[in-house]
């Protein structure tokens, strides 16, 4: 099974908007069975490398939509763990981050769940 390996780092809290829209909360708890803490986990890892995991999971695809005049764009989704905590591996349709980038939606705060800091290496693997 192919392993995934990061660094944690911290992002400029848009996680916190995007994962508090109801349009994404809905089919978290749809397809995830989980209502998303407002945030997202940053890890950045070697691209090539997000890449071979990303091949080996299975999608799920977790639909754009609009609200209050605006549009928000599609995530594709992976269930995943780090450390026996389950978690969602978001590739955003839109983003401000680099290929490099992978971001990680979880019921809780993934930072303090499993104690992380800006700079720690996690493993993240598929479920």
């Amino acid at each position: 099974m192919i392993k995934l390996k990061g660094k944690v780092f911290s992002g400029i809290g848009e996680g916190e908007f995007y994962m508090s829209q109801e349009g994404y909360i809905k089919q978290f708890e749809k397809l995830f069975g989980f209502t998303p803490f407002p945030g997202t986990l940053n890890v950045r890892a070697d691209m090539n490398e997000i890449k071979q995991f990303i091949k080996t999971g299975k999608s799920i695809l977790i639909e754009g939509f609009s609200a209050n005049g605006r549009s928000f764009g599609k995530l594709i989704g992976f269930r995943v763990h780090i450390n026996n905590v389950s978690c969602v591996l978001i590739i955003p349709e839109r983003t401000q981050h680099n290929s490099d980038v992978i971001e990680l939606v979880s019921e809780v705060k993934l930072r303090k769940a499993l104690n992380l800091n800006d700079g720690d290496v996690v493993t993240i693997e598929h479920e």
